[in-house]
Formats: structure tokens, C-alpha cells, sequence
């Protein structure tokens, strides 16, 4: 029988290998971490179930639904959402409501808010070429400088002008100041943005619950799932994937191959990579993220699943409260907060051990003083390298003929925020990973690289097919 090698056991590649084996393929699946999940598992700290970040799901594709539905059957609960942006002292609700800013605003700073975006519309014209033109443009000035610019070059770690505007176009294309304003006197105009929902479902054994579960399902039907199996080295030959070794020397010689692993990894280990791409692999960047946990006496701190941190003095970006995410964690009289700090090889904070990272978050937690005072009882500190894709300048001209080259080999397909290098949420990987699989058990002919490449065709858009997340959201809870 034809052998079919996953390698990683994230989101993208755990579809992969449950649609096909279902479809009765012999599947294995190569993991480097200790456990399934990628980026979307979940681990246990001092009692409580958390997960590596704030993971909601909702997805507008039917594909993406029935298969989650199918895996966790009703093993899940929904979600209202709440998050907020702390800014100078204040929290403002996410995504931005126009009452709830102006209110908060004093009346020269809204005066000076309008006067800025009305200035450089009439001075920016033209097609933007990157964030920051985007940013101004869509918000003006003074509302880029104090309010967008320092969270975003705290979490790409590039000066907005060196970063391509394909972010904003896909995630926050429709909104901008002067929508904002409309919605103050036009119910129309006061639809939420459309990539975020109010009301989210999640698994009962958090968000790596669906992996584990799809896990056991895929061991069910008779696939093989290796853990700690780090892939070093693949053999190609006449355009095609021969070999695959793990660093345990554990080898394989799979007739066809989907991978997730890091792209500029993936092409590093592969043998014969033609010289001239090898400049193209090295510019490829990825920004890792530093998750500190930290366990805080009591419950009920703040009602959010998470908020965002715009203060750009500080190195936290991003605080999870685990406590409000389903029933999970509601029984205990501690709390688990998540602080994330994003860093770079080559920056201050890519060398600080685990304890000094502790001390910048207990740090900068202590000096936010609209989320109250913090017993912290003790940490831990995760760390994920290459965690998130940079959309840097030219990017694109890097990425396409690497694209090239891998399509030229024809047994293997590369999916997942790693692998396709694509900024990812949940049901972007796990649709890819379904059509990676149709195109082998259907003889599909999906261009895999087109998936979340544009704003239209953004996923995360509705709900799950519920009824009851559908008729809470229906009643507007």
C-alpha cells in the first residue's frame, strides 16, 4: 500500500492524516514535540488546563465545521468573547467600538484623532506599499503613532515601513476611522468587523483537546503517530522525496509526503536545493514568541480571555486569563495568566533566560495598574521558536521561487502556518489540511498556496454549525 508521511502533528497535518485514513491510506505521522497539537495543544501547569495562548475557533467554511464537529461530537462549550485593548491606562473594547473610544477619549485628543485622519487623506494617495502607509492612511497620523505603531512593531519586531500591508489586508481591510465615525450615528454602519466573532466554542480539554482526540481517532483506523521524532534530513531524487531521516535515526521511504514543519527548515534538510535559492531560504523570517505563565491567587481579576498590551515601553504584548475560558479551570482558587513577549535572534530579549523573563513579566503585569494587584505564586516559562510567519518587504520575491521549487517535487505538498509560511488561525491549517488530502484521495487539484491569501477569502468569519452557539448568537449573547 501507497505510504503517506505527515510530518507534524499540528492542526494542518493531524486533518491531513485523519481524512486519510478514514479513506483507509497508510499514514505516519512525525512529530518533533513530546505531544500532538503544534501550536494549538494545550499543557497542565499547577492543576489548571491552559493552552499555548488564547485559542478561539469559528470558522465560516462547512468543510472546516463538520469536521470539527465530527471529531469532538458535543465535547465542547461555547464562549461569549470578550477582549480589550489596555492604552494609557484604560481598556478599550476589541475589536473597537466607536462610543466606547470617544467616551474614553478626551475631546482634544478625539478632536486631534479626526483632524490627523482627515490631513492624510488629502495628502496620501495612491496604492499603499506597507503597514505603516496603510495604518496612516486608514487611521491618520496621530492615531498610528500613539496607538498602532507601537503594538505592531513590538510584535513584528520591524519598523512598520519594512513590513508589507498584506496583514492588514486580510485581517482589518474593512476597518478604518471613518468607518468608526459612520457607526456613531448609523446602526448599518455598526456591524462588527467580520473577521471577529462575540461567541466562540472550544473544546472541553482545551484547545489541543481536538488534536488528541483526532489523534486517537487516526491511531483508531490504524494510522502511526510518532512523537519525539525531530526530522533531520530528506533524500530527493528525479523530483521526488526518496528518504526521510529523524534524528533517532528512525528512516523512512515514503511514497508521498505532506509537511509542516517550517518551511526554511523543511528546505535546509532537503539534499540537492538548488544554490541559487538558498539566499531566498535565509531571508525568510519568523518571530518567536515567549509565553510566561504565571499562577496568581484568586479568581476573577479581569472578565477577558485576553487583552492586548499597546504600551510599546513594555515587553508584554498579550495577557491570557485562563479562568474565563469554559468551565475547565472555574472550580479552582487560582489563576493562570499567559503573558506573552515576542523576540528575534540577535535582540536583548532573545538571550534572557527563563528567569529574567519572569522578572520583565511580573514586571510590567505590576505596572498595569487598570488590571489590579497580582499575588503571583509561581511561573513557567514556554518558548516557541518560529512561531509566527513576518510578511517582511519583499517577502513575496523571496517566497515564489521557493514556492517553485516545491512544487516541482511531485510527491510532496507543504500546508500549515509553518509550512506554507501563511499567518494561519486554526481553521485556515485545518482547511488546508483537508485539501491536501482530497487531492490525494480525490485526485484534487487544490493550489494549496492560494488559501488565506486575501481578505475575501478569510475563514474566520462565523461560527461553528451549532445550534446552540448559533441560536445564542442569534439572541445576541
Amino acid at each position: 500500500m501507497e505510504q503517506i508521511v505527515v510530518i507534524g502533528a499540528g492542526p494542518a497535518g493531524l486533518t491531513a492524516a485523519y481524512e486519510l485514513v478514514k479513506c483507509g491510506k497508510e499514514v505516519v505521522v512525525l512529530e518533533a514535540d513530546k505531544q500532538v497539537g503544534g501550536l494549538a495543544r494545550s499543557i497542565d501547569l499547577w492543576g489548571h488546563r491552559v493552552d499555548l495562548g488564547p485559542h478561539r475557533f469559528f470558522s465560516a467554511n462547512s468543510l472546516v465545521n463538520n469536521l470539527w464537529l465530527e471529531v469532538l461530537e458535543d465535547d465542547y462549550s461555547s464562549i461569549n468573547r470578550k477582549t480589550r485593548i489596555l492604552f494609557d491606562e484604560k481598556l478599550y473594547a476589541y475589536p473597537l467600538e466607536p462610543w466606547d473610544v470617544f467616551s474614553k477619549f478626551s475631546l482634544q485628543r478625539g478632536a486631534r484623532a479626526i483632524l490627523s485622519y482627515g490631513l492624510s487623506k488629502l495628502r496620501m494617495a495612491g496604492e499603499v506599499s506597507n503597514l505603516e502607509e496603510w495604518l496612516r492612511r486608514s487611521f491618520g497620523d496621530y492615531l498610528y503613532q500613539i496607538f498602532f505603531r507601537p503594538y505592531s512593531e513590538k510584535l513584528w519586531g520591524l519598523p512598520c515601513a519594512a513590513i508589507e500591508a498584506d496583514f492588514a489586508r486580510q485581517r482589518i481591510r474593512s476597518l478604518n476611522l471613518a468607518t468608526a465615525l459612520k457607526s456613531l450615528f448609523s446602526r448599518k454602519a455598526q456591524k462588527r468587523h467580520r473577521t471577529l466573532a462575540d461567541v466562540f466554542v472550544y473544546p472541553s480539554g482545551g484547545a489541543g483537546g481536538l488534536y488528541e482526540t483526532m489523534a486517537q481517532r487516526i491511531a483508531g483506523f490504524g494510522g502511526k503517530i510518532h512523537l519525539n521524532r525531530k526530522l533531520v534530513s530528506l533524500s530527493t531524487e528525479g523530483g521526488c522525496i526518496t528518504e526521510l531521516v529523524t534524528e533517532c535515526g528512525m528512516r523512512l521511504k515514503p511514497d508521498r509526503v505532506i509537511s509542516t514543519m517550517p518551511i526554511s527548515s523543511l528546505l535546509k534538510g532537503m539534499s540537492h536545493v538548488p544554490d541559487q535559492l538558498k539566499s531566498h531560504i535565509d531571508a525568510l523570517k519568523f518571530r518567536s514568541t515567549f509565553l510566561v505563565y504565571l499562577l496568581v491567587k484568586g479568581q476573577d481579576h479581569f472578565p477577558d480571555q485576553w487583552i492586548y498590551i499597546q504600551d510599546g515601553h513594555l515587553a508584554v504584548g498579550r495577557i491570557t486569563n485562563f479562568s474565563n475560558w469554559g468551565s475547565e479551570n472555574k472550580d479552582l482558587d487560582t489563576t493562570v495568566l499567559c503573558l506573552e513577549i515576542w523576540a528575534s535572534p540577535g535582540e536583548s530579549l532573545w538571550m534572557k533566560s527563563d528567569d529574567e523573563l519572569v522578572q520583565i513579566a511580573v514586571r510590567d503585569l505590576n505596572s498595569l495598574k487598570a488590571l489590579g494587584q497580582f499575588d503571583v505564586l509561581d511561573s513557567h516559562v514556554h518558548r516557541i521558536p518560529k512561531c509566527y510567519p513576518v510578511y517582511y518587504r519583499g517577502y513575496k520575491k523571496d517566497l515564489a521561487p521557493i514556492e517553485r521549487y516545491l512544487d516541482s517535487i511531485s510527491n510532496l505538498s507543504v500546508i500549515g502556518r509553518y509550512g506554507a509560511y501563511k499567518y494561519n488561525n486554526q481553521d485556515h491549517s485545518i482547511l488546508m489540511g483537508i485539501l491536501a488530502a482530497q487531492n490525494i484521495t480525490q485526485n484534487a487539484n487544490h493550489n494549496l498556496w492560494e488559501l488565506n491569501s486575501d481578505f475575501e477569502n478569510y475563514q474566520e468569519q462565523k461560527l461553528v454549525s451549532s445550534p446552540e452557539v448559533n441560536q445564542r448568537a442569534a439572541n445576541g449573547r
